[in-house]
């Protein structure tokens, strides 16, 4: 297949993520997972294990594009399939992502508006504004890479941390490279907001300054 999607958990827990893919029509995926389960763990970090993943997938020499999933995302319908479209159509762009959208507190799921920051239902926004965005960056809870971008911006930079805003960093690089960076805007993804994250604190096996002092970095960097 020409798109590859690899999927990175602490805990495992793909089963919701794999069902719907395999429901999807005239599937062309091809699938890399990565686990890290059992007590004595090593919580290895999402750059160096994306690295690991994303480096596989493009060893083949047909793949042209890897999809990034999180454990803790659901793909609304056929988002992916929509969202790619518009990456395979424009050269220009070295990496796309859905909407992010979530539940909070047991109501209605929700986004957050461009430039506006406003809070509204998923369907209400989802029509508004320009089908593409431009950004500086990335979320990597659920983003479309080309082969291109990759060789091109380089890998995940491991330095930055275990956790958060290796994927700012990833993002400033591609945009520092001349390659565009799209929010497609009619498309999107179900995202448990620190389901990960808080389940690794609980455990200690995360320390709750990490995201900032990864912040801190990629600051300093550039």
């Amino acid at each position: 297949p020409k798109t590859y999607i690899v999927m990175a958990s602490y805990y495992g827990g793909f089963d919701p993520l794999t069902e719907h893919l395999r429901a999807l029509p005239n599937d062309s995926y091809a699938i890399l997972t990565h686990e890290q389960r059992g007590p004595e763990r090593e919580v290895m970090g999402y750059s160096r294990v994306y690295n690991l993943l994303v480096n596989a997938a493009f060893s083949d020499p047909v793949c042209e594009r890897v999809w990034l999933l999180g454990d803790d995302v659901l793909p609304e319908g056929d988002c992916l399939r929509e969202t790619e479209k518009v990456l395979i159509a424009d050269p220009t762009i070295g990496a796309i992502f859905p909407v992010e959208a979530w539940r909070e507190n047991g109501g209605p799921t929700i986004t957050i508006t461009p430039f506006a920051g406003a809070k509204m239902p998923i369907e209400e926004a989802l029509p508004q504004g320009p089908d593409q965005i431009r950004q500086i960056f990335a979320v990597f809870a659920c983003v479309c890479l080309t082969r291109f971008a990759w060789e091109k911006v380089g890998q995940l930079d491991e330095s930055i941390g275990r956790g958060y805003a290796e994927d700012l960093d990833w993002g400033v690089r591609c945009w520092a490279s001349g390659l565009r960076i799209i929010n497609y805007r009619r498309a999107w993804y179900h995202h448990v907001r620190g389901g990960t994250y808080e389940r690794l604190l609980k455990e200690g096996k995360f320390d709750a300054a990490e995201p900032h002092q990864a912040n801190a970095r990629v600051q300093a960097k550039f």
